[in-house]
């Protein structure tokens, strides 16, 4: 399955194509948004699936760039537990969705490694 993956931070929106490895990636300012659009229309149709930290206003353009072309984004949402990770925060949505998915990734490497840390660190580059 081919999909459309965005990761939108507060400083960056990064986005890539999977479809059994990445290809097409990229990344905008979060501020400069209105040029993501430029990126995106050149990507072939697909799902698009998303996370999104940046508030409110980035999740609309994201929304209505993909209704404007026949598609409907999936927002990642924490959760109490999602493919075997549990969430120990006592509101899970305080935990980004960003950090969760990072989380779950890491869950699932074939490294056979169950029990550790996940540190996730922000900043500017």
């Amino acid at each position: 399955m081919r999909i459309i993956a965005v990761d939108a931070g507060n400083s960056r929106i990064k986005w890539g194509v999977w479809e059994d490895e990445w290809s097409h990636q990229g990344f905008v300012p979060t501020a400069q948004i209105d040029t993501l659009g430029e990126a995106l229309n050149s990507l072939p149709a697909c799902a698009i699936h998303a996370s999104s930290v940046a508030g409110p206003d980035v999740r609309r353009w994201l929304d209505t760039w993909a209704q404007q072309r026949g598609r409907e984004v999936q927002w990642l949402a924490s959760s109490r537990e999602r493919c075997g990770v549990r969430n120990a925060y006592r509101e899970p949505t305080q935990l980004g969705t960003d950090r969760w998915a990072g989380l779950i990734a890491a869950w699932h490497l074939p490294l056979g490694y169950k029990d550790g840390w996940f540190v996730s660190l922000g900043g500017e580059y």
